[in-house]
């Protein structure tokens, strides 16, 4: 992948003809699939990389 520098993205930004916006509006964005592995990697504990298995969540 090739970098670009900062004034090549502003160069690009400042040539936007549109403007996009993303609104969310959700009470929560937690998933309790995920809620174990975020706790362990809070506290400092190894990851056990389950999630990058085939088919993770099962």
């Amino acid at each position: 992948m090739d970098l670009i520098t900062s004034a090549q993205r502003d160069e690009l930004f400042n040539s936007f003809k549109r403007d996009a916006f993303h609104l969310e509006l959700r009470d929560d964005y937690g998933s309790p699939i995920e809620d174990t592995p975020y706790t362990r990697w809070k506290r400092g504990e190894p990851d056990d990389y389950a999630w990058l298995a085939p088919g993770w969540p099962s």
